[in-house]
Order: structure tokens, then sequence, then C-alpha cells
């Protein structure tokens, strides 16, 4: 009886579509009440080879759609309409799907594992077991210093932040006494209270993505020190999907951090765009090695 229930819960996550060429992916109205906790989040579709693609949920009226990163999916799969692309929901926003063309046979796609996230200076590594992960953290290690190419326009952005503080420095205490009672909350208690994500057992931070921070991520001081996190002058980030990107740890002379380079690529990567809002945990391995584990969980509502 049991096994039976098991196997009934895997149809009910799994269904097929014929494929259009429409800008989204309409989902069959019988799948509805197994995605709705999903709307407005980005969602990852894995292919047999382990390529990755992030689309975000999206509701309009009474039908759910999988739309930004929809086209990106259908063009680099070679879709025409008439083919059919099955789906197998897995687990925390992962779709496993193969593609069929209009004879029903399989079809390629991509066609091999793909670099999916080429960058110019960070390697993309994909996490597949520990080996793999130990050997990706040592070739990180590795890498020697490199200029990344657009770090002019980070350090524009930090500068531009940095003038910013200055001319806060005069605000009124009034005005300072608005701001602490308006305070970030750093540890996203009502993403928790919603159900959009899990609590993470790790140290973590949550952040949202903000218009004059694009390029750089703020790694909060009472984050630091309720943890005693250290930081080296370079860090992994890894996104929910295992992908990794090299980054640098960037110290202002007041003592606060940024992390530059890989987290832009990462947001680029997973369509991360103003006003998402990210779980930012630090995972450690061994007693000196720390990466930080990216989840996006999308806009609040």
């Amino acid at each position: 009886m049991k096994r039976a229930k098991s196997v009934a819960r895997k149809q009910e996550l799994s269904f097929f579509k014929v494929i259009s060429d429409d800008k989204r992916m309409r989902f069959p109205r019988g799948n509805i009440p197994r995605v709705q906790g999903l709307v407005g989040r980005k969602v990852t579709l894995r292919d047999v080879d382990r390529n990755l693609w992030t689309v975000e949920m999206a509701r309009d009226g009474d039908d759910f759609y999988f739309d930004k990163g929809w086209p990106q999916f259908h063009q680099e799969n070679h879709l025409k309409p008439g083919d059919y692309v099955s789906f197998d929901y897995k687990h925390d926003g992962l779709f496993d799907f193969i593609l069929l063309g209009g004879d029903g046979c399989v079809k390629k796609g991509v066609g091999c594992p793909r670099s999916s996230v080429k960058v110019e200076v960070e390697e993309v590594y994909e996490l597949t077991d520990d080996d793999d992960e130990d050997y990706a953290v040592e070739q990180w290690k590795k890498l020697k210093e490199v200029e990344i190419d657009d770090e002019s326009d980070e350090d524009d952005e930090i500068e531009v932040l940095v003038k910013g503080s200055k001319s806060r420095s005069s605000t009124s205490s009034s005005s300072l006494r608005q701001k602490k009672h308006d305070k970030e909350d750093y540890y996203g208690r009502y993403i928790f209270r919603s159900g959009l994500a899990v609590q993470p057992q790790n140290p973590y931070f949550v952040s949202t993505s903000r218009k004059l921070r694009r390029n750089v991520l703020h790694i909060p001081n009472e984050v630091r020190e309720r943890w005693k996190l250290k930081f080296e002058s370079k860090m992994l980030v890894v996104d929910a999907s295992g992908r990794k990107w090299g980054s640098k740890i960037k110290k202002w002379n007041d003592g606060r951090l940024w992390c530059t380079g890989g987290w832009k690529r990462m947001c680029a990567a997973n369509n991360i765009s103003t006003h998402d809002t990210c779980i930012c945990e630090f995972v450690q391995r061994g007693s000196d090695d720390m990466y930080m584990l990216v989840h996006a969980v999308g806009a609040p509502k």
C-alpha cells in the first residue's frame, strides 16, 4: 500500500507539454496545486546531461507559467512547435526534463554537458559528489590573483556608496533613530514564517538586491560578529544548483566587507534582479575553508 501511494504521488508531480512559439509555458491545470508555492520564485530545469536553466514561476489569473528565462531555454534546446517536454518535479524548485521530437523520439537538445555560465576569469564547476567538490575547491585555491574585467565598474559603485555614506554622516539624530527603527532584517524572518524557504542550519543572512548594489554584496558586520566569521581575500560563491564562481572580498577602512566579481556573475546566471531576495549561507569546510551558498527566493510579495 505504501508503495502505491509513493507511485501515485510521483505521477501527480510529472507532466508533459507540447511546445509552441509562446514566450512562456503554461502549466496543466491539474498540476497547479503542487506548484503554487513556487510563484514568484526562480526554479531550475535540469536535463539528462545535468545542464541547468533558471526560469521564473509566474501567475496570470488562474494560470501558472514558466515565464522569465523560458525563451532562453526554448532557444538553447532548439525546440520547435510540436516537440514535447516531459517534466518531473523533484524538490526545492528543481524540475528534471526530457525532450521529445514530434515523432516521439528523444531529442538531444543541447546534446552534451555545457558550460552554461561561462565567465572570463572564474572557473565554473558543477557539484556532483564530494570528490568533485574537493577537486573544485583545490583548483580554486591554485588560481593566481587576477584582475576582474569589470572591477572598475564595481569600484565605481562602491565609490558611489562611499559618497552616499559621507553625506549621511550629517543626518539628524531623529533620522538616525528612524533608520535604526527601519533596520534591515538580516535574518529573513518574514521569509521563513511565510514558508518560502527553510531556515539554514549554518550561519547566514538575507539580502535584497538593489539597483545601486547590483554588482556587489555587502556582508553585514552584525552577521560576522554573531557567528565570529573570518573571511579570506577570496571566497567561492555557490548557487543552489551547485555551480561555483570565484569572488573577492574587499574590506573598507571602516571595517565593512563587500563580495565582488563572483557575486555579479552568480546573479546574472540565476536571473536575479532588483528586489529579489537571496539567502546567503556560509558553509564551513574544515577549520579554515568556507564558501557562500546562495538560495534565490524571488522578490517578496
